[in-house]
């Protein structure tokens, strides 16, 4: 099984189980606007499933932009997939425990996640909301996050899946498997999730992390604008700027995040990476990929999960 294969495999397996879990109408809730393209293409795959519905999205946010709109018990609430389930991104997380605490009557729809926990406190207060709500489905990426969910959230319904990145069109993948050059990539990620290796890194590679919002962007500079306007604005003109924003980075900055991602893994034939979503699109590429775990582990139970089958998708040493 090649890379196109397997995709058209885990496409299969999402569109299979979440189909029948957006019922009506809905909302999509906690869309990355900042520097992290990996985001940038979870968000691209879940807009490109959600389109194959016959349903309409009613409104597409950020944890910014999202202002506690009235909605009726028919429209789903579809929150963002990722790796901010738990306590490694609190405000992101936080957002979403309210929202599942506010909106009792609404279908919720937690779209694949990886769970990251510090506190047995936390754990059981999460728990007691999520348990507590009688239509919330929750999507896990990898092994251990589902069986995290298992033992702890024993009440919601839960389903093993794959990252939404996989949902992405083949048209935009296709004209990039070629590599566009013979180099090594390092990946080394500079935030939070950095673990420094316990093994050399290959002389030649070049080090590099994910490129950031281009400042000279104009879409990506109306967009910050508007965000740090809207935050400063009373109504209505704070409910304008929020939604404003959120259309423009819709029609605007997701297609450029994501091609500033094929573009930057483009000249590369071998990729070591310390990001997840490095490691997803480089596969989806067609390239020679060798991860190194995050804090958090994520990197090698997606791999053990999904990918044990490709023999492009090698743990590093």
């Amino acid at each position: 099984m090649d890379c196109i294969e397997k995709k058209k495999q885990l496409e299969g397996i999402l569109k299979e189980t979440l189909t029948p879990l957006i019922t009506g109408d809905y909302v999509h809730v906690g869309n990355p606007y900042y520097a992290n393209i990996g985001d940038h293409l979870i968000w691209a795959g879940e807009v490109e499933f959600l389109s194959t519905l016959p349903y309409k999205c009613l409104g597409s946010h950020n944890i910014t932009t999202w202002q506690w709109p009235e909605l009726s018990e028919n429209t789903v609430i579809i929150f963002e997939g990722g790796g901010n389930f738990g306590e490694l991104y609190p405000e992101e997380h936080d957002l979403r425990m309210e929202i599942i605490r506010r909106y009792p009557r609404n279908r919720i729809v937690i779209l694949p996640q990886s769970v990251a926990y510090k506190s047995d406190e936390r754990i059981a207060e999460d728990g007691g909301i999520i348990d507590s709500h009688p239509d919330l489905h929750l999507c896990l990426r990898d092994e251990a996050s589902y069986r995290f969910a298992v033992e702890n959230f024993p009440k919601c319904k839960k389903y093993k899946l794959p990252d939404m990145a996989f949902c992405i069109s083949d048209s935009i993948l296709a004209p990039y498997r070629e590599p566009g050059g013979d180099k090594t990539l390092f990946l080394r990620r500079t935030d939070k999730e950095w673990v420094e290796p316990q093994f050399s890194i290959p002389a030649d590679a070049e080090q590099k992390d994910w490129p950031t919002y281009d400042n000279g962007d104009s879409a990506i500079k109306m967009l910050r604008g508007l965000l740090y306007l809207g935050k400063r604005m009373p109504n209505p003109v704070k409910g304008l700027c929020f939604r404003c924003a959120d259309k423009l980075a819709v029609s605007k900055v997701l297609d450029k995040m994501v091609y500033k991602g094929i573009d930057f893994l483009y000249p590369y034939e071998r990729i070591i990476t310390t990001r997840l979503h490095v490691l997803i699109l480089g596969f989806l590429l067609n390239r020679q990929i060798e991860y190194i775990d995050n804090s958090s582990g994520k990197l090698s139970a997606y791999a053990d999960t999904w990918l044990s089958d490709m023999p492009k998708v090698v743990a590093y040493h």
